[in-house]
């Protein structure tokens, strides 16, 4: 094992946090599915893709929503690779399904583990990541309330405040904000507050991630979309370097 391996990886665990995905991943209503097509009349195997970059989990840059904002290839690996935070709200939203990380949640977090690091990545867990692979239960319709963005009634999942996103860009000066449902803001949100907190303030997000076995601190998060040109968003291979006890 050569010098520079062991000292990156020696007596550390590597915890992926990327599901994969499929025919039957799910997804934001009205986008389309995932679909492959393969031609297996070569000696070899070859396949083609169809799929949005806004799939499973992925990494919304600030074109995403601002037009002129920057893109999947112009994130820098330093922004990529940055120390974690893991924020676990999960009893609070198995309560409230529409439950917002607040600065409280946040102030009670450094508490108990310091101030949360400049440059890192903050991830907030609501357990929702069990639910990825039942997407009635993920995104949990209510049919009986209508939406003005999308069809099949008003989604109920937790998600960021748009005063907490703030305040970690501004007081904290994070990299990123992450979590384990299909978007930062709130099932029920109109407006996406926190998407254009995150993006007017240069910063980049992830989405539908893995977040079950992570501690609250003392880990590297790496997070490497392909760097499409110009892309808004696109599917990531995120996993965390955890220092074993």
């Amino acid at each position: 094992m050569s010098e520079l391996f062991n000292s990156l990886l020696s007596n550390t665990s590597i915890i992926d946090c990327t599901h994969t995905i499929n025919e039957n991943t799910v997804i934001w209503p009205g986008d389309p599915t995932f679909s492959r097509r393969s031609f297996n009349d070569q000696e070899y195997s070859i396949e083609t893709y169809q799929f949005i970059g806004g799939s499973a989990t992925h990494i919304d840059a600030p074109k995403h929503f601002l037009p002129n904002g920057r893109t999947i290839s112009d994130l820098q690996p330093n922004e990529l690779i940055s120390e974690g935070v893991l924020i676990d709200v999960a009893s609070k939203c198995e309560k409230n399904n529409d439950y917002e990380l607040s600065i409280e949640d946040i102030n009670l977090w450094e508490s108990r583990n310091g101030r949360i690091p400049c440059r890192s990545i903050v991830c907030m867990r609501t357990g929702w990541g069990a639910k990825f692979n039942k997407p009635d239960e993920y995104k949990n319709h209510n049919p009986e309330e209508e939406h003005p963005h999308y069809s099949g009634g008003v989604m109920h999942f937790p998600g960021f405040s748009r005063e907490a996103a703030e305040f970690l860009c501004r007081e904290r000066n994070i990299n990123a904000i992450g979590i384990d449902t299909l978007s930062l803001d709130p099932g029920k949100s109109v407006d996406f507050e926190v998407h254009y907190t995150i993006f007017r303030n240069n910063k980049y997000q992830i989405e539908n991630m893995k977040l079950e076995n992570l501690p609250d601190k003392g880990f590297v998060m790496i997070a490497l979309p392909y760097p499409v040109e110009n892309a808004p968003e696109f599917l990531a291979r995120v996993i965390a370097l955890v220092k074993n006890e």
